[in-house]
């Protein structure tokens, strides 16, 4: 879950990437499988709106205070770990998700990888385009082939069976996230492109027996009518216990959401110096984009800065954001109640995880994938 549309501004050519970034929405006019429904039946409370519920709400004056992470615990260099797209926390280490290998790999810091499940393929048990994990006791799920089915795992065990995942807010999307709640209850976090050009609409949808998704929570990425291409408005959402956090990246604030999907309050970055776009880059990517530019599909004043951050972290102390500080640089705040936040002082790269005891960073290396771990600083200060 990498943050790859910012990299579009630095080249001087169009590549494919980014080009299949902006022309998706285009093409989303072009079936009526990529239609969202026009009507979702959700109470008035459930359908968040993007202006009043996210980005107009003040940012904290303060600035965020400083934790120190001390030194790592453990450091390895990974050769058959190709990839990275998805890591969680369970017992004394991480297990990983390999999207280029298709498979789950099992991360002790004492010894490294001491298991792997699953292998490229769309077999029982083989991986495609897996893009998110989530696991409950002993029992793991994936998010597999682009979000069309959910495949369970047992750690003891292995594979256990795939369930196909359908309907919902849209008849396909485009699956960002999948969390688990107390009880065993499942939700995925999917992005559906408008019928017309424009940002499209993220659903918080629960994932029963039959996997025909229900709509839990609706949020449109754009203020209604508009056919701009927010190409930095990307959903973000945690949950733990009896809470759920559901932002945007270029907006400082998260939504504290209730069981019933309600609003019960929210959390909210400081303001912070953000690493601006070169104005030489914003005109080039207006200019590679020319037409679509001038017919008003592009806001050229999306691309001027980088987003507030590009993933949410769910602790018992409070939601730990991902904040981005330059192209591959991240920091970490924690979100507590009393609205002041705490930062780290040391820099991560831009693939990092925290957990509820330790902080996993990510870096693809020539000879493998760098894994290393941390403590976490806020468990420490108990």
């Amino acid at each position: 879950m990498k943050t790859k549309t910012k990299k579009c501004l630095k080249w001087k050519a169009v590549p494919l990437g980014c080009l299949l970034l902006i022309s998706l929405p285009l093409a989303s006019t072009l079936g009526s499988i990529w239609l969202t429904r026009p009507k979702v039946d959700l109470p008035s409370d459930r359908r968040l709106s993007w202006a009043q519920d996210l980005a107009s709400h003040a940012a904290p004056p303060a600035d965020p205070r400083e934790v120190t992470i001390s030194p790592m615990t453990a450091s390895f260099v990974l050769p058959e770990v190709l990839s990275v797209e998805d890591a969680t926390e369970w017992g004394d280490g991480w297990i990983l998700l390999d999207r280029i290998s298709g498979q789950i790999h099992f991360l002790h810091p004492d010894s490294g990888i001491t298991k792997t499940l699953g292998g490229e393929g769309e077999g029982p048990g083989e991986l495609q385009n897996p893009v998110a994990l989530a696991v409950m006791d002993s029992t793991l799920w994936v998010v597999n082939q682009r979000g069309l089915a959910l495949d369970r795992f047992h750690v003891g065990r292995g594979f256990g069976a795939r369930l196909r995942i359908r309907g919902g807010g849209c008849q396909a999307g485009l699956t960002k996230d999948l969390s688990v709640l107390p009880g065993g209850e499942m939700f995925v976090l999917r992005v559906c492109p408008s019928p017309l050009v424009g940002p499209g609409t993220a659903f918080w949808e629960r994932v029963p027996p039959d996997g025909v998704l229900e709509p839990h929570l609706v949020l449109p990425l754009g203020t209604p009518g508009s056919r701009k291409l927010h190409i930095l408005r990307q959903p973000a959402v945690a949950a733990r216990g009896n809470r759920t956090f559901l932002g945007t990246w270029d907006t400082p604030c998260l939504a504290e959401l209730r069981p019933d999907g309600s609003v019960a309050g929210h959390r909210c970055l400081p303001e912070y110096d953000r690493p601006h776009t070169e104005e030489e880059d914003r005109v080039s990517l207006s200019d590679r984009f020319r037409t679509i530019t001038r017919l008003g599909f592009l806001p050229v004043e999306i691309p001027e800065h980088l987003p507030w951050y590009d993933r949410v972290f769910a602790t018992s102390r409070g939601p730990v954001v991902r904040r981005v500080r330059g192209e591959e640089e991240r920091d970490l705040v924690l979100l507590p109640q009393d609205g002041r936040g705490t930062a780290t002082r040391r820099r991560f790269p831009e693939n990092t995880y925290v957990g509820e005891r330790t902080i996993l960073a990510v870096r693809d290396l020539v000879v493998g994938t760098q894994i290393q771990v941390y403590p976490n600083p806020w468990q420490e200060q108990d």
